[in-house]
């Protein structure tokens, strides 16, 4: 952090206690407020951490250190569990009496600032009682001693801080030396200035937080995530591992899973939108930006290739958990998923296949209404402006383009059937039928093929020769939700089949006037199809893996 910026800050913190005078920084409510902010909306204890990176990163801080210490707990069986855990930092620091105010809710010289990560002062006291019922704040600034404020909400409970008025008052910030956990750590790495935050006894760590391996793999994966875009300015470190990159649109060359030692596909920069938008009042501007990545039919390889491949199973895992509409960041930091959209049609309805696109919406600050960010910084609604602007700029047809180029890859990659294996169940079927109706034997006289035609109904017959074809359109929901799920069973497969040679069939032995009836009907038949598949995607989603398709013996054919 350079100083002048440092001179800077320190200048501001200077003049906000100014302002305030004489008087003492106060909790905004009696004890009943402090207890009911244990319950803050935090998703996890990694969310909860969130907050104080966003406090190290404001600050200028070029390095984060998050450590860990354990204890053993259990009756009858004993199990290592997380006790306290410290966030490091190496920025500016705050002067003592900053320091009483940065433990209160709503105290901070940044309130609505447009520039940085917060905005309301609430996250270092919030996210630390959402953890633990007691917490000490060290800081320094450049040229002076570290300093410690304790906050335990017992004691407050107790009555310790509360005056004659009945007011409860923030302890004084005092000179101390830092515990001996700490020092251990950042002996070989003085710091001229930062800010420590330690949370003593860890009462609250949910589920996945609470054995000290879990909490550093987990912890490890989710800031790697959430703060992708701002690492390289600012590394975070925890328990002495470095947090690496985790790019969900993959098109980060240093992000985990780029690259796999199988030579899986790598992930494809698709459009990149960025424009201008003003909030409603007209008062502030702010940009917008939209990166769209396709990711390739194999990306993730199969369910066997992922047991042998822990690179293809993390970028499995990081598709699954991302998959959303949007993947929403605010200033480069990842804030929420966007599920649900106001295109207000039914083919935009979340699917398994939908892992295989990814859309990152980054918006500026300035914007945080028209986004209704919360304060803790865990959610976002867009506004009706935004949804219609995103309609305006193109993105519903994008979307949709992104869905038929992976339906085409996919179907493409079906391999073909050698020519010489044994017919389809579903051939021999129609084979012995033909020859108890007309005692004529027509051997091949029936097959089954695929073909890709966007748009198109979702199976239709014809005659080669003497031979009916029946054509199975991958570009249908019919074949990817239906027809081609890993447990539908061979029989039921070959009864499907059949029903569509019976429909194909007759409709091609009707009469022309039939024959016409038969191809609307067909259209339509296809549409409400799609139509009913697609709500059915929305209350009982698939949870079959979408890449099945490489087990499959059917031939696909290319159709012009």
């Amino acid at each position: 952090m350079n100083m002048e910026r440092m001179s800077t800050e320190l200048e501001n913190q200077q003049h906000y206690l100014e302002e305030k005078g004489e008087q003492n920084f106060t909790f905004v409510a009696p004890e009943t407020f402090v207890e009911g902010m244990r319950d803050s909306g935090y998703k996890s204890t990694a969310t909860a951490i969130d907050e104080f990176v966003d406090n190290s990163i404001q600050a200028g801080a070029t390095r984060v250190n998050i450590i860990s210490t354990e204890t053993t707990r259990g009756k009858k069986r004993k199990r290592r569990h997380v006790k306290d855990i410290a966030i490091i930092d190496n920025g500016h620091g705050m002067l003592p009496g900053m320091m009483c105010a940065a433990v209160t809710w709503g105290g901070t010289h940044r309130h609505n600032d447009r520039d940085g990560l917060g905005r309301y002062g609430f996250g270092l006291p919030s996210a630390a009682v959402s953890i633990t019922r007691d917490y000490d704040v060290y800081s320094r600034v450049a040229g002076g001693k570290w300093h410690k404020i304790s906050i335990n909400l017992d004691e407050i409970a107790k009555g310790k801080f509360t005056d004659k008025h009945g007011a409860i008052r923030t302890p004084e910030a005092i000179a101390a030396d830092l515990p001996d956990f700490v020092k251990n750590m950042v002996k070989n790495r003085p710091f001229a200035h930062g800010t420590i935050v330690i949370l003593n006894n860890v009462d609250r760590p949910s589920p996945g937080f609470v054995t000290p391996g879990s909490f550093d793999s987990k912890l490890i994966e989710h800031l790697g995530l959430v703060y992708r875009g701002l690492l390289s300015d600012c590394q975070i470190f925890v328990n002495e591992k470095k947090v690496e990159i985790i790019d969900p649109l993959f098109l980060n060359p240093a992000g985990h899973f780029h690259e796999t030692k199988a030579k899986a596909p790598k992930a494809q920069e698709r459009n990149k939108l960025e424009f201008q938008f003003a909030t409603e009042d007209g008062k502030r501007i702010g940009t917008i930006r939209i990166r769209f990545s396709y990711l390739p039919f194999g990306f993730q390889g199969t369910d066997l290739e992922r047991k042998k491949d822990e690179e293809l199973d993390g970028r499995f895992k990081v598709m699954k958990e991302n998959n959303a509409f949007f993947i929403v960041t605010r200033a480069g930091r990842q804030v929420d998923l966007v599920g649900k959209t106001q295109f207000g049609k039914p083919e935009f309805t979340l699917v398994n296949n939908d892992r295989n696109w990814t859309i990152e919406l980054d918006f500026d600050p300035t914007l945080d209404e028209e986004f209704g960010i919360t304060v803790n910084k865990q959610q976002v609604t867009l506004s009706e402006r935004v949804w219609d602007k995103l309609k305006e700029e193109g993105v519903p047809g994008i979307i949709k383009n992104l869905r038929k180029n992976f339906k085409k890859d996919k179907g493409r990659r079906i391999p073909n059937k050698p020519k010489n294996s044994v017919l389809k169940d579903s051939e021999i079927v129609m084979k012995h039928a033909d020859q108890h109706e007309t005692g004529t034997n027509h051997l091949g006289a029936y097959k089954v093929l695929t073909e890709s035609l966007p748009g198109a109904p979702f199976y239709r017959t014809e005659y080669n020769g003497a031979q009916l074809q029946l054509f199975i359109n991958t570009d249908h929901l019919f074949f990817s939700d239906l027809y081609q799920i890993q447990d539908l069973g061979s029989r039921t497969q070959t009864g499907l089949e059949l029903l569509l040679f019976a429909l194909g069939y007759c409709e091609n032995q009707s009469s022309e006037e039939l024959e016409e009836f038969y191809k609307r009907e067909r259209q339509e038949w296809s549409k409400r199809l799609e139509t009913y598949l697609h709500y059915l995607n929305g209350i009982n989603p698939l949870e079959t893996d979408e890449d099945t398709a490489h087990s499959t013996e059917l031939q696909t054919v290319e159709v012009n």
